[in-house]
């Protein structure tokens, strides 16, 4: 009787295009509907992503990271790849940090996220990685060498939501 329950339940479903975003919006207060909420809704996006071209100083990074608060700075390169500097990359470098140039700080190989991922997908990968930010780009550009930030997630956005 299980199985034709949930059988009967998944024809339904289908039947009448019952989705995440629905079971979110009939159950938003729940575990199991917050989980189910999407970076895409989380996320800092536009002005608030705290970006700076990799020809600047360092100096003019690390003011960046302090005003935006994330704990990051996204590095944009002339050849439209993406790095990024945490306070982290500040601290082990802080032995002459300010002679040192962006690239040279810089974590080549960031970790992204897709914004159609769930923010509880979010939140394992960054407790899995031990980082509390991730960038965000659209769902087909996940898999490309060069990706276009869309936003990024911190640890504090996800956990505010209700998420565990």
């Amino acid at each position: 009787f299980l199985a034709f329950g949930d059988s009967l339940a998944h024809a339904l479903a289908t039947r009448k295009k019952f989705n995440n975003k629905h079971f979110v919006s009939l159950h938003e207060s729940g575990q199991l509907g917050k989980a189910l909420v999407t970076v895409r809704e989380i996320m800092s996006k536009g002005k608030n992503i705290p970006f700076i071209d990799s020809n600047k100083t360092i100096r003019e990074a690390i003011r960046e990271l302090t005003r935006k608060r994330f704990g990051v700075v996204v590095v944009k390169n002339k050849n439209k790849r993406i790095s990024i500097i945490t306070d982290g990359d500040c601290r082990r470098e802080a032995n002459n940090l300010y002679d040192k140039s962006i690239s040279s700080v810089a974590t080549k190989n960031p970790i992204w996220i897709s914004e159609q991922a769930t923010g509880l997908q979010a939140l394992e990968r960054m407790n899995s990685k031990l980082i509390t930010s991730l960038i965000c780009c659209r769902k087909k550009d996940i898999n490309k060498k060069i990706k276009k930030v869309s936003g990024i997630i911190h640890l504090h956005q996800v956990l505010a939501r209700g998420i565990k």
